[in-house]
């Protein structure tokens, strides 16, 4: 199941129509806009204040540290490959069908342990 479920990620992964975003406010605009513009979940998943976030959007920063330049690329890497931002809830936001990426960890594709009623 190994070999399939990284073929699967890897096909996903090279779906995309658009380029990954190269600079750190373009990173972070691609992130807002799959977070439905929320700078405080933006800033959540990269471990930053919001308001650092509404800088990079205004353009007062433009070179992020390094670590958070590392996040910032892990981050938008994942986004861009799962197709759909997350919400609360864990199900997508947007309406994509078939899914752009299947679960990292192929959960769909393990036999279930379930048997079936009758």
């Amino acid at each position: 199941m190994g070999v399939i479920c990284e073929s699967l990620d890897n096909a996903s992964a090279n779906t995309a129509t658009r380029p990954i975003p190269k600079s750190a406010d373009a990173q972070i605009r691609f992130l807002g806009k799959h977070e439905n513009g929320s700078t405080r979940v933006v800033a959540q998943r990269l471990g930053i204040s919001q308001r650092t976030v509404e800088r990079y959007l205004t353009g007062q920063i433009k070179r992020p540290r390094p670590e958070l330049a590392a996040k910032l690329a892990g981050e938008v890497a994942r986004t861009g490959s799962r197709g759909c931002a997350s919400g609360r809830s864990g199900r997508p936001r947007c309406r994509a069908w078939p899914p752009l990426s299947l679960s990292p960890t192929c959960a769909s594709l393990a036999p279930s342990s379930r048997t079936p009623s009758s």
